[in-house]
């Protein structure tokens, strides 16, 4: 029969399974206030979806085929057609949500997660205004304060995180959804542009507080693809990391229609320097908003002074979730 060390990861993939097939069916009951919640899931379909085409499936398949499972473990899992057939559903349940749908993601930074002040309550506003709200999550091998100022570091992060995206969003297709926000914080910033040239999502951007290698994501292929051709020696406005940002905008093909980005630094972010931020956003035609002596999670120590800032720059948010035009360029 097998002991029950042979067994454990089928319980844990039924009870995956069961859990999906609970919100297929809630879903189905109710497709509006359900559809968010069922996003969260994602994770849980794609672990069944390895399980399912490993080899691991198929032994296990064989095995309860010869009985040597236990009768008394649950492997619904284990049906032929039972795996498949919730997949199906999934893609289609996908996009359903997708199709007729707005939809935001947010892309947190290394440390500052989607639970944070700038995240949170754009997530509320967004939310508010009718979107169904994504959001990524990531695992890093470093610290943020290992990343800063480390361009090795801050490449390998970012391709991390740009992979670990990609896997979380790709069966979204939302090249087919009608409406799309992305809402980055740092290094989710070059992230979220880079999964908007990459996949042609023309998503509209909200940027708190990027990197400098954002800059170059954000518009790369239409407004910057004249800085990366044969007379380019780097990238533009003191970039140092201009290797990275030159390999990054050239892999990212040509640029999409999406709605221009908003863009948001403190004066005293060690991890963009303000000059660089005002150059690159009046090169790009991009509207800024600088919060004076205010740090990379656009603080400034006061408790007062900080929710002041805070409601200022959530209210040019809510402006621009409703109307990215009603906000201006530098």
């Amino acid at each position: 029969m097998g002991t029950n060390s042979d067994n454990e990861h089928i319980i844990e993939m039924e009870q995956l399974f069961a859990r999906i097939l609970k919100a297929q069916d809630a879903w189905q009951s109710d497709k509006t206030g359900k559809s968010e919640e069922y996003l969260k899931l994602q994770s849980n379909v794609r672990r069944l979806e390895e399980y399912y085409e490993s080899p691991l499936w198929k032994r296990d398949f064989e095995r309860d085929e010869r009985g040597e499972i236990p009768k008394d473990i649950a492997r619904g899992v284990l049906s032929e057609d039972g795996i498949y057939n919730m997949l199906e559903e999934n893609r289609e349940i996908l996009a359903t949500i997708v199709g007729s749908n707005k939809i935001a993601v947010v892309f947190p930074g290394i440390g500052y997660h989607s639970d944070k002040p700038l995240l949170y309550y754009s997530r509320k506003l967004a939310r508010e205004a009718g979107y169904i709200i994504v959001e990524i999550t990531y695992e890093f091998p470093h610290k943020p304060g290992d990343i800063k100022e480390n361009a090795g570091r801050m490449k390998n992060a970012f391709e991390i995180a740009a992979e670990q995206a990609t896997e979380q969003l790709s069966p979204l297709k939302l090249d087919q959804c009608g409406d799309v926000l992305f809402i980055g914080k740092s290094i989710g910033t070059a992230v979220a542009a880079y999964y908007n040239e990459q996949n042609k999502t023309g998503a509209r951007q909200i940027v708190f507080t990027p990197v400098p290698q954002t800059f170059d994501l954000l518009m790369a292929g239409n407004a910057l693809a004249s800085q990366y051709d044969d007379k380019t020696t780097g990238a533009s406005s003191g970039s140092e990391n201009s290797d990275f940002d030159r390999s990054i905008v050239l892999h990212g093909g040509s640029g999409s229609d999406h709605d221009r980005p908003i863009v948001f630094h403190g004066s005293a972010d060690p991890w963009c320097d303000t000059k660089l931020a005002v150059d690159r956003c009046k090169e790009l035609g991009l509207p800024l908003y600088i919060t004076d002596n205010a740090n990379h999670s656009l603080e400034m120590g006061s408790v007062l002074t900080d929710i002041a800032n805070l409601q200022t720059i959530l209210g040019t948010v809510s402006d621009y979730i409703k109307d990215p035009y009603s906000v201006d360029s530098l």
